[in-house]
């Protein structure tokens, strides 16, 4: 897991909300076991023991949902998918449940003995997932793939991303309860691979819609933790902000506050947790 190493009152954004650069105060306590939480299109999924809740763009709670989940995504009508393990004799099984705006389940997807660690809606509705194989050890590493396709009623549409193509010691598809390493955004599928490349540093990857991969960097920026509808990435470190230059490979610092928290994007602006005031800052991009 990845913990904030302190408890975050963190607030949401109106999907209305135009201004360049605004700041919404709304209250509750989103963090309550320091777990980061996922934000996309305007809500938050907050994990908590033994399930999560959802907030809504206006502040209000729109599920509460009793059942554990890795990692959860929201599409812009509130409906939700989130990724589930099921524990029991042997390795356990994964799956994926998908719930309807107003908390009721929707479906259920079995992936079996792959594992999805963090889930996606794309703009056409259907899912992919980043995860692994439960059933590796060290002594077994079988390939798989890593990134998978599935339909909301469950059909596997395609597989991707090789665990072969990476390190054997590298973190692929690792759970990591909360944030998010897997984002769809402008046409691109972008995913966070943990130590996985040069010197065992974590790598950015990005594919198109159909899955094929389009490039992977060395994440020296930091931890990549937004992707604008234009496609930019941006990375947050102790430094400050970074957006990725494809071309050359580098992240280059931009002009932001170090001391507030980058929590994703929604559209072309970037979102962030102002610390210790109960805000949220909505940031437009150049």
């Amino acid at each position: 897991m990845r913990f904030i190493m302190q408890v975050i009152c963190i607030l949401t954004i109106p999907a209305a909300a135009t201004a360049a650069d605004s700041v919404i105060v709304v209250q509750g306590n989103i963090s309550p076991l320091n777990i980061v939480p996922t934000f996309d299109h305007g809500y938050l999924a907050v994990y908590e023991s033994g399930g999560f809740s959802v907030y809504a763009p206006d502040g209000s709670l729109a599920m509460k949902i009793a059942t554990s989940a890795e990692n959860v995504d929201i599409e812009p009508d509130g409906s939700v998918a989130a990724a589930i393990f099921v524990s029991g004799r042997g390795p356990g099984t994964g799956g994926i449940r998908i719930f309807n705006p107003d908390g009721s389940v929707a479906s259920q997807i079995a992936t079996g003995t792959y594992l999805p660690s963090h889930v996606c809606f794309a703009p056409d509705r259907l899912i992919w997932t980043l995860g692994n194989e439960g059933w590796q050890t060290a002594g077994n590493q079988a390939d798989y793939f890593l990134l998978r396709h599935y339909s909301r009623s469950g059909e596997l549409l395609g597989q991707f991303l090789p665990r072969s193509s990476f390190p054997a010691e590298a973190n692929a598809g690792q759970v990591v309860v909360g944030l998010w390493e897997l984002r769809i955004a402008g046409g691109r599928i972008g995913a966070i691979m943990l130590n996985a490349g040069e010197k065992m540093r974590s790598l950015w990857l990005e594919s198109d819609l159909h899955g094929q991969e389009t490039g992977r960097w060395i994440t020296s920026g930091g931890t990549p933790v937004a992707m604008t509808e234009s496609g930019a990435v941006y990375a947050q470190n102790s430094e400050g902000i970074s957006v990725l230059d494809r071309a050359s490979g580098s992240w280059k610092r931009v002009p932001q506050s170090s001391s507030d928290i980058l929590l994703g994007a929604e559209g072309n602006a970037l979102v962030f947790e102002v610390k210790g005031m109960n805000r949220i800052r909505r940031a437009a991009q150049p």
